[in-house]
């Protein structure tokens, strides 16, 4: 049998399941981040928020994988703003030290009152702690709440 075939077989386990997530940087912080990480994808985070005056992130969700290794991780997360586009980075600390960016999505003109739910594409990242960087690209109130958070490792 190949490689690929046996994961097919094999249940992975999420990393993330479980560990609370801890969100730095916030005017008012997401509530209920035990949610972020239950396993369940239609469970919610309240919203989180921040006011910037110029292009700027808006807040970070951090999660502490507790074992060094290769991550596929991922997120759902709802997002809104005031003004501007939103983007939504991965950032990992492979040295254990500096932060690194891993991968960017954005939404486009977020400019409503209504939450806009990515179901957020997987990427791969080294070390064991990881981070969702919330960012604005111009002066707004931005808002995030997080659905969930995963990470299967691979290595």
């Amino acid at each position: 049998m190949s490689h690929l075939g046996l994961l097919f077989f094999l249940k992975p386990k999420n990393f993330a399941k479980g560990k609370i997530p801890i969100a730095t940087d916030w005017d008012t912080p997401p509530s209920d981040l035990e949610k972020a990480t239950d396993g369940d994808p239609n469970t919610v985070t309240e919203a989180g928020s921040s006011t910037t005056s110029g292009a700027d992130h808006y807040g970070f969700i951090d999660l502490d994988l507790e074992k060094d290794g290769v991550y596929l991780v991922g997120a759902k997360v709802g997002v809104w703003s005031t003004a501007g586009t939103i983007g939504v980075h991965w950032l990992s600390k492979a040295d254990g030290v500096n932060w690194e960016r891993a991968y960017a999505w954005a939404v486009i003109s977020v400019t409503t009152t209504s939450e806009k739910v990515l179901n957020a594409g997987s990427v791969v990242v080294s070390g064991r702690h990881v981070r969702l960087q919330f960012y604005v690209n111009q002066s707004a109130t931005a808002y995030a709440k997080i659905y969930e958070i995963w990470a299967f490792k691979l290595v």
